[in-house]
């Protein structure tokens, strides 16, 4: 047998701390909370001028949107000021009201001391992003990422990995496809750029209707995979950390904005809570099946995000001399890296060759610093951008945790390690994230950030300062319910049903083909959406990428529908000239 009875795992007792020694170590730690709710004010301050004055992205205040501005661009310019500025005036609060009360209080809220919160929560988030993803996203697929998870489950409904497109249209093959869609020419077939793994996930889903609900499902189940990781790593106070960790997590716009898309984030978010919540596990069989599921989570949809999460858990095995553990991860990981690797070779070779996101990173073959500079200045970006969409009570929570760092749980620790480990992986990619709510980078270790959090209210709470963690978490939830949660509501569908509104009337025009001006309209090259097989009209084109010939082509094969800015403008589409005419 490969393993012995003797192979060590994480088991709880590993993995915790004495609260004891913390509380006469250090008996209040109250003082530096306010500290850290004004650092967070200031933060939040800053953060809201160097929106309103990013000169780097295209002002958001012209009606025109020059076509190499990006989503991320536009978002960050034109709502994150009042965010912050709202997040600033909460945290100012914070620091007048809570002060008044010295002394350590016992006294606990209610909410917190609730033994059915978390599923309360779970259903809650389940309920509210179902109904988000109609009311709010309009049950569309915003982004090419959330596109070609359905184009790929398409494929699967076929069962096959790849589709074979007409040769009639090969030719045309540029026109009929968004980036990362990508084209076999040697073989005539076309797939998704992205790994499969949450496109099958979809798939089941698919087979009942509910692919909508696939994301609202993933976000309920993180809320109870946290809720009870919460109660394993603080098993001191585990209905008080539980109930911390999924209010932090679940008040927070990101996570609710995300659970809503079709985005993979969720699924990694998800995923990453039940590899920590096996590893940590007691029962040797669950610890032993963690890196077997890591393996299986590297094609989840991009192969780096997973192994960033895992890094810093499987490192602490070889620091702490658990040879055969670490032998053992090392084994699962590298049959998955090789077998994700044959996917990629083999039923996506042209993804490989060209690089995909790779192409992103800073170039190797000369140092430039230009890319270095707009990779710390996207990273202040997106720094600024994950505060503004977190429930702000968090990041205090955050600088407790950070300030007690040595006397917190091993496997927080290497939580919030897999949350920096992610944030400055993508300090190698000197470009904004594009698409997404909040910070989406950073979605898969979003539970180990609140998870964090947890740590620094549980340590407050350990040394009696229980009423002002209560009253700090409820105005918080407070403040996410009638403020956050509300604007970014606002912001999601005023950026969402434009395109939603200009996909339907594209989608249904009763002709053979859709001929799209992409240099009228922004974004309106992520509606080049077509079925993988080419059967189901009308067929739609870039207008950019199609040569004159193409274009009378197109008018002899069929009837042709060009939609340009005067078309479109009516669904509230940002145009890239409002003056332009469309007329051919």
């Amino acid at each position: 047998m490969l393993l012995s009875r003797n192979f060590p795992n994480a088991r709880t007792s590993d993995w915790s701390q004495n609260p004891d020694d913390m509380t006469r170590e250090s008996p209040n730690r109250f003082h530096p909370f306010i500290a850290f709710c004004g650092l967070s004010a200031l933060l939040g301050i800053l953060g809201a001028w160097i929106a309103q004055g990013a000169a780097v992205f295209k002002a958001a205040g012209d009606p025109t949107i020059p076509q190499a501005s990006n989503f991320y661009h536009y978002t960050f310019v034109r709502f994150e000021p009042f965010a912050l500025y709202t997040s600033a005036a909460f945290f100012l609060g914070l620091c007048l009201v809570l002060p008044r009360q010295r002394a350590p209080s016992s006294k606990l809220s209610g909410l917190l001391t609730l033994k059915s919160l978390p599923m309360i929560v779970a259903l809650g988030v389940l309920m509210a992003t179902c109904v988000g993803r109609f009311a709010v996203y309009q049950n569309f697929d915003l982004c090419i990422d959330e596109y070609l998870n359905d184009f790929e489950v398409r494929i699967l409904n076929q069962h096959h990995l790849v589709a074979t497109m007409p040769e009639e249209w090969r030719n045309y093959q540029n026109a009929l496809k968004v980036p990362y869609e990508n084209y076999n020419s040697d073989k005539g077939c076309w797939a998704s750029g992205f790994l499969p793994g949450f496109a099958g996930l979809d798939y089941i889903f698919s087979q009942f209707n509910l692919s909508w609900a696939l994301s609202p499902i993933l976000a309920a189940l993180s809320i109870l995979l946290l809720a009870s990781l919460a109660r394993r790593t603080f098993s001191d106070h585990p209905m008080l950390a539980a109930n911390l960790a999924v209010l932090l997590l679940a008040l927070s716009p990101q996570f609710l904005a995300m659970a809503m898309t079709k985005f993979a984030w969720t699924a990694h978010l998800c995923s990453s809570l039940l590899w920590v919540w096996l590893f940590i596990h007691p029962n040797r069989l669950l610890f032993l099946l963690t890196p077997i599921l890591g393996a299986l989570l590297i094609g989840l949809h991009q192969p780096h995000v997973h192994p960033l999460v895992a890094a810093p858990f499987v490192l602490r095995l070889l620091y702490s001399r658990q040879w055969k553990a670490f032998s053992w991860f090392v084994f699962w990981y590298l049959v998955g890296a090789w077998g994700w690797y044959q996917v990629f070779t083999l039923l996506r070779p042209t993804a490989f060759a060209g690089g995909g996101d790779l192409n992103n990173f800073l170039p190797a073959s000369a140092f430039s610093i230009i890319p270095v500079l707009l990779s710390l200045i996207f990273a202040t970006f997106h720094a600024v951008t994950l505060l503004a969409w977190s429930t702000p009570v968090l990041v205090p929570f955050l600088g407790i945790f950070l300030f007690t760092w040595k006397k917190q749980p091993p496997v927080v620790q290497d939580g919030f390690l897999a949350v920096c480990l992610t944030f400055f992986f993508y300090l190698f990619f000197p470009h904004p994230q594009g698409h997404g709510w909040g910070f989406r980078y950073l979605h898969s270790a979003y539970g180990l950030l609140a998870l964090a959090a947890t740590g620094g209210a549980v340590t407050l709470c350990r040394e009696g300062w229980n009423s002002q963690v209560s009253k700090a978490l409820l105005a918080s939830v407070a403040f996410s319910l009638l403020v956050q949660i509300p604007y970014r509501i606002h912001e999601i569908r005023a950026m969402v049903r434009p395109l939603a509104l200009t996909w339907n009337y594209i989608s249904r025009q009763p002709c053979d083909f859709v001929i799209i001006k992409t240099s009228d309209f922004w974004y309106s090259w992520d509606l080049i959406r077509n079925d993988p097989w080419l059967r189901q009209r009308p067929l739609i084109f870039n207008g950019d990428k199609l040569t004159p010939e193409q274009w009378n082509n197109l008018s002899r094969k069929g009837t042709v529908t060009v939609i340009g800015a005067n078309e479109v403008k009516g669904f509230g589409v940002i145009l890239s000239d409002p003056k332009k005419s469309a007329t051919p």
